[in-house]
Order: structure tokens, then sequence, then C-alpha cells
């Protein structure tokens, strides 16, 4: 079986501007590469590295936990204020961005201050700027500094970005229960001295899930990072770890070579080459790049991710205790959701799930908006019961399809955002492509923050159908401009792409539709493509990714 399983983003042949063939004709592989460059040491070749005991599989694992722990905390971040913005001990240390306690000498059942709630969402939204801030310098120095080594064939891409994406939501599951769990810190002895530990543990939580990523400092640097500072000798260690073979193994002057050919591509792409068109039609990439992450932040989500226990608790009218309960497992909901993502975003595709999905989402706004006008309750106060609401029926269905929202969110939106940008985008401008889609996701993130406590202030329930008709326009939008993306190598996508039209943003799916797809599910050469070139000089390489 040919062992080529398609090419991946850091394919040392993307993106040649000396190569004239598509990568639908069989002419495409007749390319030469350049022979792998011999390193002149002599190697033992029974040498074999590792770093703190660790190589191959182990090591790889070792990189995954230290990456991964980072989703983790990103989720945290985003699920950790929620329940407290309603805790009283917080709402005292904290009166400016309390919108729940109304003003002294006023009626008991209004709402409070309502300059409050901007405050409020800029408080919770602020390091959402911090984040972008960091999104930006990617742009400027993603090729610079380099990322880490993506060690698994492309053909299992999609599930494994997935995966990140459902680290995510584990982050704001476990944010929920450690709210939760503090909760009892205030609820069993109102008044005591250490009553404000309800609030200061869980935000000082996010310590604890910071620490593992110190390990990093023991792992392996990039092996791309190393190559371009020059440091060719420790980047060969370096790949003899994580693939476990010894130094002198020819694989690793494949590797080298291939990174090589690479950044050379990346480095010799400017800032501004993503804004022009060109053969490649940079531009229309890196847009679709950033409307997706765009899609993502206004469909609703982070209604409900920062200000769960808030919704539970305000908006439904369930008694403290209650609303706690029901957001950790609403956040355990969302992980397992996510968890069902990691198994269908191949087989079903990028496109059907986000359309799909998107479609449920509008229909669950929609129906949230119209349960919860006749299920809403006025701010609960210590003078008012909030489990007395005037109708039950409506106040549990609203709960279940918070919960449904958050399934077709986690299956269709939550990991595909972040997979689709590294299908969609050629390598030259992948740094750059990169941090302005993800500058997208921290600009809408925070905009939605920001707005959604003054709009629940002066609109209340309505603000749900907004969120209604943003997704009912993103399904549409969705099967308009975005090319399915499942099975294809970016040599693939350049192709589709570089046969569109620049003006109607539909071509790139229809050409898509239209053109054989060249690789099976498992990313080998599909046998009609390889009887076309059997009588060419196989060319194989090692299956590598650059995030």
């Amino acid at each position: 079986m040919n062992s080529y399983t398609g090419a991946t983003a850091q394919d040392p042949m993307i993106n040649d501007p000396t190569v004239e063939e598509t990568v639908s004709s069989p002419a495409f592989y007749e390319r030469k590469v350049a022979a792998p460059e011999q390193d002149a040491h002599d190697y033992d070749p029974n040498e074999r590295v590792s770093f703190l005991g660790f190589r191959g599989v182990k090591l790889n694992i070792m990189i995954a936990i230290c990456a991964g722990v980072g989703f983790v905390l990103f989720g945290y971040d985003q699920g950790v204020m929620g329940s407290l913005l309603t805790l009283p001990p917080f709402r005292y240390a904290f009166p400016q961005i309390d919108n729940i306690t109304p003003a002294p000498g006023s009626d008991p059942r209004l709402r409070g201050d309502p300059s409050n709630s901007t405050l409020q969402g800029a408080t919770i939204g602020i390091y959402e700027i911090g984040c972008f801030a960091g999104s930006v310098t990617c742009i400027l120095w993603g090729n610079i500094l380099g990322r880490r080594r993506m060690i698994w064939i492309g053909s299992l891409r999609g599930m494994l970005i997935m995966i990140e994406g459902s680290l995510i939501s584990f982050g704001i599951m476990i944010s929920y229960w450690v709210d939760f769990a503090l909760y009892w810190a205030w609820k069993s002895d109102p008044g005591n001295p250490h009553e404000s530990a309800s609030w200061q543990v869980p935000i000082a939580f996010q310590i604890l899930l910071i620490l593992p990523t110190f390990l990093t400092i023991w792992m392996p640097e990039s092996p791309r990072w190393l190559l371009l500072r020059g440091q060719q000798e420790e980047a060969r260690r370096v790949l003899s770890a994580l693939d476990d073979v010894s130094l002198g193994d020819p694989s690793i002057d494949t590797h080298i070579a291939e990174i090589k050919h690479s950044l050379s591509l990346s480095q010799s792409s400017k800032v501004m080459d993503m804004f022009k068109q060109g053969k490649n039609h940079n531009f229309h990439r890196v847009a679709l790049a950033f409307v997706i992450q765009m899609f993502q932040q206004i469909s609703g989500i982070n209604l409900i991710t920062y200000y769960a226990g808030t919704i539970f608790e305000n908006s439904i009218g369930l008694k403290p205790v209650e609303s706690r309960i029901l957001a950790a497992c609403n956040g355990t909901e969302y992980f397992l959701a996510s968890i069902v993502a990691i198994f269908t975003v191949e087989r079903i595709g990028r496109r059907k799930l986000m359309i799909w999905c998107a479609l449920g989402m509008a229909g669950t706004m929609a129906i949230l908006c119209g349960l919860l006008s006749h299920a809403a309750l006025d701010m609960p106060t210590p003078e008012y019961d909030p489990s007395a609401a005037r109708n039950k029926g409506p106040a549990i269905a609203a709960c279940v399809f918070l919960f449904v929202f958050n399934s077709f969110f986690g299956i269709g939106w939550l990991g595909m955002t972040w997979l689709y940008p590294a299908e969609c985008t050629p390598l030259s401008i992948r740094a750059q492509a990169n941090g302005v889609s993800t500058s997208a996701n921290w600009l809408f993130n925070f905009m939605v923050v920001m707005i959604t406590p003054v709009a629940f202030s002066n609109i209340n329930n309505y603000t749900y159908l907004i969120f209604a008709v943003i997704n009912l326009l993103m399904a549409p939008a969705s099967w308009w401009i975005f090319p399915e993306t499942a099975g294809r190598s970016l040599e693939e996508m350049d192709d589709i792409f570089a046969r569109s039209s620049v003006w109607n943003p539909y071509d790139a799916v229809r050409i898509e539709k239209q053109t054989p797809r060249r690789y099976d599910k498992f990313g080998n050469i599909k046998d009609a493509l390889i009887s076309e070139t059997e009588q060419l000089e196989p060319v194989e390489r090692f299956n590598e990714d650059y995030h």
C-alpha cells in the first residue's frame, strides 16, 4: 500500500512558485524534490535521545498533555465567573458590577443599577482584549517563533483538533463544579469571616492548572524553530526523540529537508501578502478563516458559557443551589457533546455539521425566547423568592433547551473554527492567517460578553431572539461560502481556490464538489490515481503538520 497520506500543511511542495501543474494531473507527482541533505556527522546507529526519560509515543503524549492544559485553562477562564456574579459575598466585594441588588429605598422587586451592567460586561470580558493582543502578535512573530510540530498523520487532523475543542469544554465543566463546591463556603454559614473563599478560591484555582505547563521547560523545542535558528544538530536530536529512531536514521534527513523547504516558503511571504488575492486567492481564504471564527462567537455560546449560573438563577428563577447544580450539569453535558464531534467531524464533514448545527442553535434560541417570556421573574432579592415562578413548565423546558443549545454548538462549532482555518489557508501565510482569524475570535468574544448583561437589563428575554436570527443567517452563509475540506490536502485546496472566481464565493464550493478526491479516508492515494502514476518514482514523505 502506498504510504503517502496526502499533503499536509507543511508539505514542501505547497505553493512552490516554480510549479505550474495542478494537483488534478499526474504530472504533479513528477516534480523533482531535492535530495535530503546528508549530515556530515557519523552517528552511532544505536544512539537514541530522550527527554525526561520519554521518547517516541510517550514523549508525544507528554507534549500533548502540556499543550492540552492550556486549552483546559482557556475553558476554565470562560466559565468561572458565571456563578460568581450572583454570589452575595462577591456582589458585596464588588458592588460596582452588581446589577442584582436594588438601590437603597427602591422597590425590592426592581433590578439593580442598569449602569452596572455595562461595567460588569467590561469586567468579565476584559481578558479577551489581552488575548486579542496576543493573537495580533502572532501575525508578526508567528513564523519567527515557530509552532509545535504536529506528529500525527494528516487524515486524523480533524479528530485531533476536535479533541482540543473538547478540552476547552472540559475546562468550562471544571469551573462550574468548582463554583458549586465553593458556594457552600458561604451557604453553610453566611457571614462567617471566611465567606470570601467562596469566590476567591475558584479564581485562584487557575494557578493549579498553570503549574503543569512548566513541564514544557524540559520538553523538546520545536524542530522548526531550531532549524530557523540554524541549530540543526539540536533539531536532529529532537526529531530522533519524537520519532524514537536513532540519530543516524535517514528519515531524520528527510524531515530536516522538508522543514527547511517549508521554512523557505513561509519566510518568503510578507504580512501584507494575506491581503492580496494572487493565484492562491490569499485574501479570500483569510476572509473565510476570519468569518468562521466570527460566526462561532456571535452564535451566542458565550451568553451561556459566561453567564450560565446567572441565567438559571435570574432569568429562569431557580434557587441559588439549583442554578449552580444545573450550571455544572450543563457544563458536563457540553463536554460530552464535544466528544461526539471527535467521531463525526471526518465521517460527516465540516460543512454539514456547521450548517445543521447552526439551524439547531437558531431554533433553540428562538424557543428559549418564547419559553422565558412566560417563565421569567423579576430580579431575585432576599425579599423576593425566586422559586415562585409564574409558570413552572416553561422554566423547566428552558433549562432543557439550554442543554440542547450546548449540544448543537459542541458538535458543530466548538472545535470546527480552530480546524477550518488551518485547512483552508496556504502554508505561505499560515501564521499570519491564524493570527487574523484568532483575533476575530477574541474581538467578537469580547463583544458578546460585553453586551450580554446590558441586553438582559434592557430587552430581557428578547436577547435570545437576536442570537436566533444570527444563527439562522449563519446556516445559509456557511452553505454559500465554505467549501468542504474534509479529506482534502492543502495541494487540492490550492487548486480548488486557484480555479474559482474571486467575486463569487460559492464558486469554490461548486468546484470542490465537482473535484474528485485524490485520497481515501485513511489518507492514501486512491488506487485509480496510483495506476496513473505507477511509472513514476514514488516520493515518500512523512506526514507532518505545524500549528
